[in-house]
């Protein structure tokens, strides 16, 4: 059986807090890209979708509402992350390839409740891939890169909410897919940061 990947999905999400261990996620949003029927380094984007969620009684704190501007009264009667992610949801299949932008926090938030899966992390892959850059948050590669949103009506979101970075993650890692393949990207985020410069 062929061990290719043609679809990858990517997460983002919004939490309490920076605590990976002690903050849990108020809104989860997923994108599929997928490899194009006629193979080679297309991909395309699809199935946006998010929800908010139920924090399990953790405070949001300031500086996170000030992030993403998610309060507590917007969460009070979200589902838990369990409950809202549907039972055929591609996050509950543990075979799917995910990625985040720094897949470390969104990894740790995610397989607290979900199966553990390979994970693409684009920000380590950026750094190897677009060296030399100002700066690797995906806001800054959103415009380094010049990824449009417009086509995708997120006019009601802003960043730092999670559907709007899931879908700038997802654009950012087709392009990335036109440079290397999936295989290579998990390898590149399963490894150390090489910095550009070392300072002395």
């Amino acid at each position: 059986m062929s061990s290719k990947v043609n679809k990858i999905l990517v997460v983002d999400t919004e939490t309490t807090g920076k605590d990976e261990d002690k903050d849990r996620p108020v809104e989860i949003a997923t994108v599929m890209v997928s490899r194009s029927r006629s193979g080679g380094t297309r991909w395309q984007v699809s199935d946006l979708w998010t929800t908010l969620v139920n924090p399990e009684g953790q405070p949001i704190s300031f500086g996170a509402m000030g992030t993403h501007h998610i309060t507590e009264e917007m969460v009070d009667y979200a589902p838990l992350l369990e409950a809202a992610v549907p039972k055929k949801h591609p996050l509950r299949d543990a075979a799917v390839v995910r990625a985040a932008h720094v897949s470390k926090f969104d990894r740790a938030h995610v397989e607290r409740v979900f199966p553990a899966s390979r994970w693409i992390c684009t920000y380590k892959c950026a750094r190897t891939l677009w060296r030399g850059l100002e700066s690797y948050s995906n806001q800054a590669l959103r415009y380094a890169r010049a990824v449009r949103l417009e086509p995708y009506n997120l006019n009601h979101l802003q960043a730092h909410r999670a559907l709007y970075d899931a879908v700038t993650t997802a654009e950012l890692l087709v392009q990335m897919l036109t440079e290397a393949e999936p295989a290579t990207l998990i390898k590149i985020s399963s490894e150390p940061i090489l910095l550009d410069q070392i300072a002395f």
